[in-house]
């Protein structure tokens, strides 16, 4: 057999080999793995929230009372007049209808010392928690007699709402913690007579003081160096610079703060 010839033997046999070796196996590609989540390091410039303890909300159609207390032992008390137009017919006393527009809604803070946050705490945990629509007997109904909310959420115990008026008769265990209410607010309101600066107080846009002489003024902004403190007077056309650690040398009292 010719050199030739014997080439052209071999092409097929190698075709066939070419044909009967078996395919190489592709590894499967892997999925592509989700990234992450990126977890934010913690901020420990972060407050924990705040919790309120007690509200005491007294409502008739002279005033609103409300009393709030927060577990970082601020104290808030807010008071509502109303005048004559709010009232509708009827004889209103001329302290409540000639009240002066900035005393229509007045708001005094207090922060608690911890002993005294202490104290009023083991006062109300002290009391068997009342139960629901623990009352004893009704009192007189009208609208210049309070209509009051007591809301109390203490640690180790379920959230508590008891609704009542001013002269209704309240078992033992509730009228206690009604008393402990009572005792807040008139705390919050004997600071509010000495005339003094909530303690730890800092200024903050909005907010209006009363000076020592009992003019207004609101705080407007910051100072370019953030040193101090631009003020305008609410009656008189006058505008205030002063450093923020003179605030308790200037001003008594802080008449009311813009919610945020």
């Amino acid at each position: 057999m010719s050199r030739i010839s014997r080439s052209l033997c071999l092409v097929p046999l190698m075709l066939l080999s070419f044909a009967a070796a078996p395919a190489v196996a592709q590894k499967p590609e892997r999925p592509e793995r989700e990234p992450l989540p990126e977890i934010a390091p913690p901020n420990p410039m972060r407050r924990p929230p705040i919790h309120e303890v007690l509200r005491y909300d007294c409502t008739s159609d002279l005033a609103t009372r409300s009393v709030v207390w927060f577990d970082d032992r601020m104290v808030r008390l807010k008071e509502t007049f109303r005048g004559r137009e709010d009232i509708g017919s009827g004889t209103v006393p001329r302290a409540v209808s000639g009240a002066s527009p900035e005393m229509r809604d007045k708001l005094t803070l207090h922060e608690l010392t911890p002993d005294e946050h202490r104290a009023f705490l083991n006062r109300l945990q002290g009391e068997k928690a009342p139960n629901e629509g623990d009352l004893s007997t009704r009192g007189p109904e009208g609208p210049w007699v309070e209509s009051c909310r007591l809301v109390l959420t203490l640690p180790g115990e379920e959230p508590q709402e008891h609704r009542f008026r001013r002269y209704d008769t309240l078992s033992l265990s509730l009228s206690r913690r009604v008393t402990v209410a009572e005792d807040l607010r008139a705390l919050v309101e004997e600071v509010s007579r000495l005339s003094r600066l909530p303690r730890g107080y800092e200024g903050r846009a909005g907010d209006v003081l009363e000076r020592r002489d009992g003019a207004l003024f609101e705080i407007v902004r910051e100072t370019g160096d953030r040193g101090g403190w631009e003020l305008k007077g609410l009656k008189q056309p006058l505008t205030v610079l002063i450093p923020k650690g003179a605030l308790r040398q200037e001003f008594v009292r802080l008449v009311s703060r813009r919610e945020r």
